[in-house]
Formats: C-alpha cells, sequence, structure tokens
C-alpha cells in the first residue's frame, strides 16, 4: 500500500479480502493515533468477533456505539463517510 492511503482504507481491504494479520495491523495503527475513532474500534471489534476473541470484540463494539451510535453508515459499510 501506498504511504498515502488511509490505515482504516487499508485495514478495510484487508479485511476485506481475509487478510486478518494486516488489517489487525492496519487498525491498531489508526487506534494508536486516534483511540476514540468508532470506525476503527467497530472494524477491529468486528476483526476480534471473526477470530473469537468474544471479550474484546464486545469491548471494542461497546465503545464504537458508545462514541457514535447513531452513525448507521459505519455499521453498513464499515468505513465512515
Amino acid at each position: 500500500m501506498s504511504a498515502l492511503t488511509d490505515p482504516l482504507e487499508e485495514g478495510f481491504k484487508h479485511h476485506q479480502t481475509g487478510r486478518m494479520r494486516e488489517a489487525h495491523q492496519a487498525y491498531t495503527r489508526v487506534l494508536e493515533q486516534k483511540p476514540d475513532n468508532a470506525s476503527a474500534l467497530y472494524l477491529f471489534g468486528t476483526l476480534c468477533l471473526q477470530a473469537g476473541n468474544l471479550d474484546r470484540a464486545a469491548e471494542t463494539l461497546a465503545k464504537s456505539a458508545e462514541i457514535d451510535g447513531d452513525n448507521h453508515s459505519t455499521r453498513l459499510n464499515g468505513i465512515n463517510t
């Protein structure tokens, strides 16, 4: 990926194509810089759910909803537009 690529978009593309390790790394980079990014939290929580890490998924998805529970595009599209 280009250095100019948004790490959240990069993670989402990896996630969509099943490259879960790469998606995890990209989402982690976003959350290190912006720990309250609702889209990154939602996507990371979804990734945790898919990996079977239910406690972390519940925690992360709840935080995403708490921050931006009215943003349906986050949940429907993964990326907040």
